[in-house]
């Protein structure tokens, strides 16, 4: 096994933790996940910002993956934070936090670097990758992504394969 990496996805309700490394054939293996429930973006719509109660329980969830990743000597770690830490105003707070907590600066992504990510997770588990069109949803607690390749090209070209409908906010009742 070579030496594990770790990949932390931070988003409006829910904290992953992936740690993986590859095996002998070249493989990826994964070697753990978790997941918590920290509502992080609790309020943000309201207020504009992290409530102090939703940052704690953040930071509780790092430490505890600051506990695991240090288990399995990893090499390095990818921070991943998505809709709720793009418009706060104190998002700083968010990221100091978890630099002290775990050494690494969470990189705060956009809705469309958010989708392409969703996209390569979602199709990495086909082998052989499915037919053209492929649609994935993301459906999450603050934003919500659609990705529909149509046609077979590079995939680091997004402007050229795919489509995306990007959503930050609620939709008003009708």
């Amino acid at each position: 096994m070579s030496d594990p990496v770790a990949v932390i996805d931070c988003g409006t309700n829910a904290i992953r933790l992936l740690v993986a490394g590859t095996n002998s054939d070249g493989g990826i293996e994964d070697l753990v996940r978790e997941m918590r429930t920290v509502r992080l973006g609790e309020s943000v719509d309201r207020t504009g910002e992290f409530s102090q109660k939703a940052l704690d329980r953040t930071f509780v969830a790092c430490r505890e993956y600051a506990e695991i990743i240090a288990q399995f000597n990893v090499g390095k770690i990818r921070f991943i934070a998505t809709s709720a830490s793009r418009d706060v105003s104190n998002r700083q707070d968010f990221i100091s936090g978890v630099e002290f907590i775990l050494g690494v600066t969470p990189e705060v992504i956009s809705g469309t670097e958010e989708a392409e990510l969703s996209y390569l997770g979602a199709i990495s588990g086909f082998d052989p990758e499915p037919e053209l069109p492929i649609l994935v949803a993301d459906i999450g607690g603050g934003s919500t992504e659609f990705v529909m390749r149509e046609s077979p090209v590079d995939l680091h070209h997004p402007e050229h394969q795919c489509r995306l409908c990007a959503h930050d906010r609620a939709i008003p009742s009708v």
